[in-house]
């Protein structure tokens, strides 16, 4: 890129050289000078810049039109009969071939790939690029690079068709969903309030074939709500297991601190006594709490499933309570509910 820049200089001096000792220097000459020295300081001012950067992009799409304009001025010239000598000429082609090889690549700088191939190409395809291996080495160097980045830019532009292609997909998805679980939610309140019990079959077909289970009757389980008095009996007898294990547990601290009194004491009828006491505790202890956390856990499973079964707590479920009582010679639980 150094040499080019290098080169371009050098037949611009000589180009603005030659036009300044014309004798009859014509209103060409003078947009040529005006052309070639304002894209010389753009494509200067380059070498310093970020294509890819606002400020950067903006020097480099200047550097692109001011390059273009001073190629309409070269090609103008060399197609005008009088007032360039074989010299100019020559000079002329040479300006006129690296300033378009130097556009394409600036074009390919700025992803302006398509653009800056078509430049490239038609530079190659001239017939006087032969004689000029800087400018053909340069333009076949960046024609590659314009190929990659169109490459590139292809792919790019696939997957963000994909993405686009993907999310409008989701999308459709989600309003297909949400349209599907309101007219379950509106077949749900149908079957609530439906007296008639061959209209209220069919909604309950309907909505099975809507959920995607198998359609059992209108009494069938598929479709019945479930009671809720069964988990939360299991659930309360669970929690009350692990409740009275603690408090056993909990009143047998003082066996415990008795027993280590009695082993500083070195008491050995007080030992056997309490290590009996203690070791009888341990069984029936460890039963209560494996059965109660056992009991607790499935019951809450159990309430979990159910009432995500029946699309949450039932109201005539909501008003069940479950309560202990306890008697001088035993103790239970009661299931209550409110009316």
């Amino acid at each position: 890129m150094k040499s080019l820049r290098i080169l371009f200089l050098s037949v611009l001096l000589l180009l603005i050289s030659s036009s300044a000792l014309a004798q009859n220097a014509d209103q060409l000459w003078a947009r040529y000078n005006d052309a070639a020295m304002s894209f010389g300081t753009l494509y200067a001012e380059t070498e310093e810049q970020d294509p890819l950067a606002t400020r950067g992009n903006r020097v480099y799409r200047d550097t692109i039109s001011a390059g273009q304009e001073l190629v309409e001025v070269l090609n103008d010239l060399l197609a005008s009969g009088s007032g360039i000598s074989p010299e100019e000429r020559v000079a002329a082609l040479d300006s006129l071939l690296t300033t378009r090889q130097i556009i394409g690549s600036l074009m390919v700088e700025v992803q302006q790939c398509e653009e800056g191939l078509a430049e490239l190409e038609a530079v190659l395809a001239h017939p006087g690029v032969s004689d000029r291996p800087i400018v053909e080495e340069s333009a076949n160097r960046w024609k590659v690079r314009a190929d990659t980045c169109i490459q590139g830019q292809a792919l790019e532009a696939e997957r963000e068709r994909r993405a686009a292609e993907i999310a409008a997909e989701e999308q459709r998805l989600a309003h297909e969903r949400a349209l599907r679980e309101a007219e379950i939610r509106e077949l749900e309140a149908q079957i609530d309030n439906e007296q008639d019990e061959a209209q209220l079959a069919q909604l309950q077909q309907r909505l099975a074939e809507m959920q995607g289970v198998e359609w059992v009757g209108p009494a069938g389980p598929a479709l019945r709500r479930r009671s809720m008095a069964g988990p939360i009996v299991v659930t309360s007898v669970g929690v009350l297991a692990l409740a009275g294990a603690g408090i056993w547990d909990l009143s047998m601290s003082g066996t415990r601190d008795d027993f280590d009194a009695a082993l500083e004491r070195n008491d050995q009828v007080a030992l056997d006594s309490l290590s009996t006491e203690i070791d009888n505790a341990k069984l029936p202890m460890g039963i209560l709490y494996g059965v109660g956390g056992a009991a607790a856990l499935g019951g809450l499973v159990w309430v979990i499933t159910t009432a995500s079964h029946n699309g949450g707590i039932d109201k005539d479920d909501s008003d069940l309570s479950v309560a202990p009582f306890f008697a001088p010679d035993g103790g239970g639980l009661v299931l209550t509910r409110s009316f």
